[in-house]
This record gives C-alpha cells, structure tokens and sequence, in this order.
C-alpha cells in the first residue's frame, strides 16, 4: 500500500502521470506537485501572465487560469496550459521556457511518446 499526503479540497483538479509516480493538483494559478509514498509536496509554485507588469496592475491581472497540467514521460518536466501561455518547467517548478498565444486556450494535450503538445480551443 502506497502513503501519500492527501490532496486538499480546494485542489480539486488533480492528474496521475502515466508512470503513477506523481499526482499533479492546481487551483486558479497553483500547481502543487506530490510524489507518491512521499509525505510531503514535492513543489508548488504560482502561474502568472507574462506580459509587462506596471503598478497599476492588480494582483487579479497577473493571475492567469490554468487550463491543463501534464508531466512528461520522462519525469523531468512538467507542461502547463494556461488560457494565455504554454509553459515548460523542471520538476522543481523552475520554468524553463513558455510560449504565448493572442487566442484564448481552453485544452492542452501531451501525446504519450511526450514528442507532441497541442493546446488550443475545445
């Protein structure tokens, strides 16, 4: 029997990776990432739009809806879809790089083989 510290309430979106070794979760802009028969979050960081920041932005301008979440195959990044952008992190919740889109996204998919991301509308 696999211990793992259970997902909270207020992350309801949660994902398995193929390899069912991490459970991803996220609300609005977090993604919280477990590992399985670990006690702890393995990370957590915060989603947020990447165009220029003024000071006149309010906080719910930088928050940008996450609309998909996948790990890739080989365990050593995490893709995620947000309605603006397509960003690529390490494990750890480093971002390694994104993309953005001038069309709002609603879906975002990994194939299995981890080759090919499509995101687009539903």
């Amino acid at each position: 029997q696999q211990k793992w510290t259970s997902v909270p309430a207020a992350l309801s979106d949660t994902q398995l990776d193929a390899k069912g070794k991490y459970i991803v979760a996220t609300h609005q802009n977090t993604v919280r990432l477990f590992e399985l028969g670990k006690d702890d979050v393995t990370a957590t960081w915060q989603v947020e739009k990447k165009e220029k920041k003024t000071s006149e932005d309010n906080k719910d301008d930088k928050v940008c809806p996450i609309v998909a979440v996948h790990i890739h195959p080989s365990l050593q990044h995490v893709v995620v879809t947000t309605s603006q952008h397509i960003i690529l992190y390490d494990m750890d919740g480093t971002e390694l790089t994104y993309f953005s889109s001038e069309t709002e996204m609603t879906a975002g998919a990994l194939h299995p083989d981890g080759l090919i991301y499509a995101a687009g509308t539903q």
